[in-house]
């Protein structure tokens, strides 16, 4: 701790989200794809308030390559999901599939 503040970072986000009333779902962060350090705050708080961000349009964005960095976190696939899916479907208020959004690798051809 210097000058009465803490060094760790998810110690500082889990003050701020318990003044801000996350346990309701008030508020949402960000994950920018490439931002290593925010997977130990995830680890440490959970990973039910983040949501995915890839910065697009913007020319310093990680666009087109968003998806493979964040797959590249040291991530499970449960913060994965919830992270890509989860939260944000909770978010926009996105009813949940009636099927799993996969489809056979072979069935997929150049044309569609």
């Amino acid at each position: 701790m210097t000058n009465g503040r803490s060094l760790d970072p998810a110690a500082s986000v889990r003050s701020r989200c318990s003044r801000a009333n996350t346990s309701s779902a008030n508020a949402y962060i960000a994950l920018d794809v490439d931002e290593e350090p925010a997977v130990d705050v995830v680890n440490k708080i959970g990973a039910e308030y983040f949501v995915v961000s890839s910065d697009y349009p913007h020319s310093d964005g990680a666009f087109p390559e968003a998806i493979q960095q964040f797959l590249g976190l040291p991530l499970n696939d449960e913060q994965r999901r919830k992270i890509l899916w989860d939260n944000c479907a909770r978010l926009y208020d996105i009813a949940a599939p009636a099927a799993p959004l996969t489809r056979d690798q072979n069935a997929v051809s150049a044309a569609e």
